[in-house]
């Protein structure tokens, strides 16, 4: 690795501190999740474990606004923090299916509501 590389992943399931431990630098190791269609999703989560450098951090941040995206950091955990709540919207859409409700009439709610995408 580079002097002064950042070591980013862009995973969604496997734990940032389990891909450090592999690294001589876990300080410089942390996670850039970017969600697809990437060209339509403005969210960047950065997320960050217990060893990594604030400078790393600060960097993944700033490169993450220059792509014009909105950078969230969050800590290093089970689903971060965007599956998390992910899971949340996706089980809350197939309710509304499953006590009737069309689902491109959901899918067009949550959509205009401000969602980049419908579930």
């Amino acid at each position: 690795m580079d002097q002064g590389a950042i070591y980013a992943s862009n995973t969604s399931t496997i734990p940032i501190a389990r891909i450090a431990e592999a690294s001589a630098h876990p300080e410089r190791v942390l996670g850039m999740h970017f969600f697809s269609p990437v060209h339509k999703m403005p969210l960047l989560e950065v997320i960050v474990t217990r060893a990594t450098a604030r400078e790393a951090t600060v960097s993944a941040v700033a490169y993450g606004r220059k792509l014009g995206k909105t950078v969230i950091v969050v800590n290093d955990g089970p689903g971060f923090y965007t599956t998390r709540t992910l899971s949340a919207y996706m089980n809350e859409a197939g309710r509304l299916v499953e006590d009737g409700a069309a689902i491109d009439i959901v899918d067009k709610a949550l959509v205009d509501f401000g969602f980049p995408v419908g579930p």
